[in-house]
């Protein structure tokens, strides 16, 4: 998701320092790389198709990478007592002025700057969004989506969220100086401050997130992808609210992603994400060179 116009830059993670770089090509190679794998019956595409692909359709596929980090998942209606605490949400709530999240904003960005710190943040919120299920019906939140339950355990400490406990810190600061912001709605403003400040497109958010309040609230393990397939040689694994075991890579992309209701096209953008921050060897989630944190 390096999307910054080409010959422009990104905000290294570490020096903090913008780098120049071929954004474009980033997010094409990445494109072809995953269009393989979703439908290997078809035609190669090219890394030079892609590209001018994502020139003429740049924006819709800025958005659908970002899509958990804004309303996607937020639950069109949470019930009047969804957590036996329903007067006391809807409290902080009605406190949360736009002078608060103006002021939140600029506290983010302040981070941001200072830590280098956007890619972890878009991890954050997208790894808080990720365990939305359209197919559970029980009472909010039991379908997951972007509810603030990373920051409990035992979710932050699934696998696919190592390193993450580090993210919720550095945005303490500022659940502490806007107590009347939700988790959720702070690390969904981080995500897309991150995208903004890098040089992305600006996105529109609605606020107004109810944080879930106890680790009983908090999603299964296994709703994530795999980045690589275990010893047995299937990616996934039966927990989860569903399976999403697999032996093949893009019938596992499927099933994880189908579930929060994408089709191919947006499981493509979305993957650009990946490509969004610094490439490292030491990334507590992945084992080869091309993966990033």
């Amino acid at each position: 998701m390096k999307y910054l116009k080409e010959f422009q830059g990104v905000r290294d993670d570490v020096s903090g320092n913008m780098v120049p770089l071929g954004a474009l090509t980033y997010i094409a190679e990445d494109l072809a790389i995953t269009s393989r794998i979703l439908y290997p019956q078809l035609p190669k595409i090219s890394i030079i198709q892609c590209r001018l692909a994502i020139m003429k359709f740049g924006i819709i596929i800025l958005v659908l990478s970002n899509l958990c980090a804004v309303d996607a998942f937020v639950p069109a209606s949470r019930g009047a007592s969804a957590f036996g605490v329903a007067s006391a949400s809807k409290t902080a709530l009605q406190a949360a002025t736009k002078d608060d999240l103006l002021a939140a904003r600029d506290m983010i960005d302040k981070i941001i700057y200072e830590k280098s710190c956007g890619t972890i943040l878009v991890r954050l919120a997208w790894h808080d969004s990720g365990t939305f299920d359209k197919n559970v019906k029980g009472e909010w939140p039991a379908a997951g989506g972007a509810v603030g339950s990373i920051r409990f355990e035992p979710e932050i400490n699934h696998g696919a969220n190592a390193g993450l406990r580090n993210a919720i810190k550095l945005l303490e600061p500022v659940k502490e100086a806007f107590p009347a912001l939700s988790y959720s709605d702070i690390f969904q403003m981080a995500s897309c401050r991150a995208i903004e400040t890098s040089g992305g497109p600006k996105i529109g958010v609605k606020y107004g997130r109810v944080d879930a309040t106890s680790p009983e609230q908090c999603s299964p393990e296994g709703n994530l992808p795999d980045a690589e397939a275990g010893p047995d040689g299937k990616y996934g694994g039966p927990g989860g609210t569903a399976s999403t075991e697999s032996t093949e890579p893009e019938d596992h992309l499927r099933k994880v992603f189908y579930r929060m209701g994408f089709n191919d096209e947006e499981i493509v953008a979305l993957s650009g994400a990946h490509t969004f921050g610094r490439w490292r060897y030491s990334c507590p989630m992945f084992t080869t060179l091309h993966d990033t944190c």
